[in-house]
Parts: C-alpha cells; structure tokens; sequence
C-alpha cells in the first residue's frame, strides 16, 4: 500500500488516535476534550475583518470604536486604505469584509453591502477658506462660490449638484488651489479642518462655523457576514448607551487637536 510523506495515512492516523483515546483513563479523555476546546476557541478568536477605509482622520475615531466593538467577538479588525471611490466598490464585491464608515443610503447603490443601524461616528462638514468670511447657511449659502471637495466624498457631491464644483484627488493640490484663488472655499470634515489649521497655524486658513451639516457615519459589512449583524449590532449599541463612542471620539480629538477644538461636544 502506498502511504503517503509522513507515514501512516490520515484516516488510519485520525481513527488510531481516537481509539487510543477512548481506551485510555479518564484523565487521557478529559484532556483530549481539554485540548479540543482550546483548538476550537482558538480557531474562533483569531478571525480578522479587513474594512476598506478612506485616508481621513475621521477613519481614526471609528476604527478605534470597532476595534472596540468587535473584540469581545473573538475577531480583530484591520484597515485596508484606499481612496474613497474604491472603498465601496471594494466592499460591495466582497474583496474586503466591509466598509469602516459611510453615511446612510450607500446601501441603495451597492446592495451587497448590510448597513449596522448604530452609527459608529459623525461627520460635521465644514467650510474653510483663505482667509473669506461670510455667513454659513447651509448649502444654498454656497451657490455663489467655487467649491473644491476630495473626490469620492458622497455627501458633497450629492449636496453641491448645480453648482459651481471642482473634485481633486490630493489634498495637496485641493489647498494648493484654495491658497491660489482657483476656487474660493474646500468642504471637509472638521478633523480635516482641524488638521490644515494644526499644521499651517501662521496661514490665512479660516474653518467657518457653524458646520453646514452633521451626518452619521455607520458600518457596513459584506453580505457574506451576515450572521455577524445582529451580534456587531448589540455591542455597539452598548457603547452608545453607555457614552463609551462619543467618549472614545472626544479622547482622540483632544489628543491631536487640543486648543483648536470649538467649545462644546464635536
């Protein structure tokens, strides 16, 4: 008979070793079981969930509330960053497990993607320009200028249609255009607001308050997880009762931004 590398052939080896077991003393049988739970829950606590994610720092606050969130899961959560016209597409395929942060209704443009109904973070759009200043009324407030927002950014596209608008893949070319009077005002998130402030303090940068909207951000899996749903679900509900999101957002906040921050919440 022809065995394999090895040795014994893995049924004979498999059906030997049980055998051996069930004839051996109980102390043998209990630290077999032992062994097998350990194997099993092993197996379970080292599942990973990659999540496509956007380059912003807002991507920071709810990567660290998942983290958060799924640990108690057994399941670990990593980032793939990509740009943000790819991170759905990405998900939606089920080449990655999920999308970190989203606004709601992306679900009606990729199907395959379940939204979780807690929202993981908030987005606040801000205006910031070089060194203009004019009343923020929300978004008609805008129509006589030239916007410039980050390619990809769904809700300022779908809020800016008609209007002047410009879409740019860097950062650095949208502030250089900003700065050179290309166009007259950016929109971005306030991290992102925050963090040109932070890094130019000496320039003409303003971020203009108050935001034009507040928008939740919520998690999408893949519908391949959707037996994760309803677990995910009830963690992350827990941490909104008990304040540990809103916590976990303001602690990074203080960390990068510290005296920019506006008073109050957000």
């Amino acid at each position: 008979m022809w065995l394999p590398k090895g040795g014994i052939e893995p049924k004979i080896r498999s059906r030997a070793l049980y055998q051996g077991v069930e004839q051996g003393s109980p102390m043998l049988k209990l630290f077999f079981c032992a062994l097998l739970l350990l194997v099993t829950f092993g197996a379970w606590a080292k599942q990973e969930l990659t999540l496509a994610a956007v380059p912003y720092l807002v991507s920071k606050i709810s990567a660290e509330v998942l983290r958060e969130a799924y640990a108690p899961l057994g399941i670990e959560v990593r980032l793939q960053i990509l740009p943000p016209p790819k991170t759905l597409a990405m998900a939606n395929s089920g080449v990655v497990d999920g999308e970190l942060n989203r606004i709601q209704g992306v679900e009606q443009q990729y199907p395959n993607l379940l939204r979780v109904p807690v929202a993981v973070n908030y987005i606040e759009m801000m205006v910031v320009t070089n060194g203009m200043l004019f009343k923020v009324d929300g978004w008609q407030s805008l129509r006589t200028y030239r916007i410039g927002y980050k390619s990809g950014i769904k809700l300022a596209e779908q809020a800016t249609r008609g209007m002047y608008i410009t879409s740019y893949l860097s950062d650095k070319k949208l502030l250089h255009d900003l700065k050179s009077g290309k166009i007259d005002l950016i929109l971005v998130g306030r991290m992102e607001a925050l963090d040109h402030l932070a890094r130019q303090p000496d320039s003409n940068i303003k971020m203009l308050e108050p935001p034009l909207v507040k928008m939740k951000l919520y998690h999408y899996l893949n519908q391949k997880h959707r037996a994760l749903l309803p677990e995910i679900t009830r963690q992350l509900q827990q941490m909104h009762d008990s304040g540990r999101i809103e916590a976990i957002r303001q602690t990074i906040l203080r960390k990068n931004f510290g005296s920019l921050l506006p008073q109050g919440p957000g």
